[in-house]
């Protein structure tokens, strides 16, 4: 389920803000029913939900909070993750773990802070030690295993990449290996 249309981030890798101009969210009750028409598919219903897509501007942040309990309450029986960046005032861990969250990623991506700089400059500047902390407080909140961060290899150093992989399992985090695929 992606909530936003567009990214309120440029990252170079990414294809989110050269498709799609960030304009805030989509209706909420649209992506409720789109969830539901979903899970009624006879032939192949989805198993979870996961909640990602681009990152929403300061206007949207309580909106997309909205999101994620409307989701997590009006479908109990299914396993819904969150996949993020740690904007402020976004995530209430401690109210969505009592919903009944499953898991939440918030994807670091590049470790390397050159790299970063280069082709992911809004996460860049919101910091590596942001993310690093946030992923520390929400493993302590929600618990072993339902933490995880990814990274893309190949868009920097396998040194570097390894480096991120014992930074986010220090902190209780379950790093995630994606392979970089060019658009």
């Amino acid at each position: 389920l992606s909530p936003t249309i567009g990214c309120a981030m440029v990252c170079d890798f990414c294809n989110i803000p050269f498709d799609d101009s960030y304009a805030g969210l989509k209706p909420a009750d649209v992506m409720i029913e789109s969830l539901r028409v979903a899970f009624a598919d006879p032939i192949q219903p989805p198993r979870h939900i996961l909640i990602s897509g681009g990152t929403p501007g300061p206007p949207h942040i309580a909106g997309l909070r909205e999101v994620y309990e409307r989701v997590i309450v009006e479908f109990p029986q299914r396993l819904v993750d969150i996949m993020m960046v740690p904007v402020p005032d976004l995530f209430d861990l401690p109210h969505l773990d009592s919903l009944g969250l499953n898991q939440i990623s918030i994807n670091l991506e590049i470790f390397d802070e050159d790299v970063a700089a280069q082709v992911m400059r809004h996460k860049h500047r919101q910091g590596r030690q942001w993310y690093l902390d946030f992923i520390a407080d929400a493993a302590d909140t929600l618990g072993t295993g339902r933490v995880r961060s990814m990274f893309m290899v190949g868009l920097e150093s396998m040194d570097s990449t390894l480096a991120g992989v014992r930074a986010v399992l220090e902190r209780g985090g379950v790093p995630v290996l994606s392979p970089f695929l060019p658009d």
